[in-house]
């Protein structure tokens, strides 16, 4: 593709959630959603996290969930990542996705050889099961799987989920590391006593854990390390969970 067809291609796919850099001064954000993220997202959650991820990442099978347009999935390809498998149930975003990879790839800037792209649930787990067959109801914290990976980013995801605790589980059973990034009762703009709250919301419903409440859902899950980064300005934080 020309710069050109690149940025008519951009503006068609606007709004963007990601600011990727795709070379030659082509950038995939060219204003804010409705979402109040700043122009640069996710740059600063990425900088918060960044030197707790290894820089040589060869060999490692990574689970990007909520991957969106991909900006975190391009930087384990850029750490040499043997293979990301890329999960959001939003449409939209992998067809975003897609375009990003596509003009990387092309640029002999990353290999999108390695990304496995999926537009899928993460209770759809193993992602090789038909799209509704869900495993959750017989799922038990200690059951074994056949797919694990070295790690898991989990960025923004938990408090959109309607089972939080399940979903701990389930990292649990797939991986030994998990980058784990979510609002907390500290960060959402209702103040509340509850460790658990659900908070209603057009697109946005889900259970916000205060931070007590999130690190005893990962030592339930059998994560015994847990390293807080230093927190983003409106307050929330990446966790690393490691067992």
């Amino acid at each position: 593709m020309t710069d050109e067809e690149i940025r008519k291609r951009i503006q068609e796919l606007q709004p963007f959630w990601h600011n990727i850099d795709l070379g030659d001064g082509l950038r995939t954000k060219v204003s804010v959603s409705n979402m109040n993220e700043d122009q640069a997202h996710p740059a600063s959650k990425w900088e918060r996290f960044r030197e707790a991820v290894p820089t040589d990442l060869t060999g490692a099978r990574i689970l990007d969930v909520g991957c969106a347009e991909g900006f975190f999935t391009v930087e384990m390809l850029k750490r040499n990542a043997e293979s990301v498998t890329a999960l959001d149930e939003g449409s939209i975003y992998i067809d975003r996705m897609d375009f990003v990879l596509d003009v990387l790839h092309e640029k002999e800037i990353v290999d999108r050889t390695r990304v496995n792209l999926l537009c899928r649930s993460f209770y759809d787990f193993p992602f090789d099961r038909p799209r509704g067959t869900l495993l959750f109801p017989h799922w038990h914290s200690g059951d074994p799987v056949d797919i694990r990976y070295d790690f898991v980013l989990f960025l923004g995801v938990l408090y959109h989920l309607r089972y939080p605790m399940l979903a701990m589980d389930m990292l649990s059973a797939m991986t030994d590391t998990v980058y784990l990034e979510t609002a907390t009762t500290r960060s959402i703009d209702r103040e509340t006593d509850e460790s658990l709250a659900y908070f209603p919301a057009p697109d946005a419903a889900g259970w916000v854990a205060s931070p007590a409440c999130l690190e005893y859902m990962a030592r339930q899950a059998g994560f015994t390390g847990i390293r807080v980064m230093p927190p983003e300005d409106h307050g929330r934080a990446v966790w690393v969970l490691t067992k």
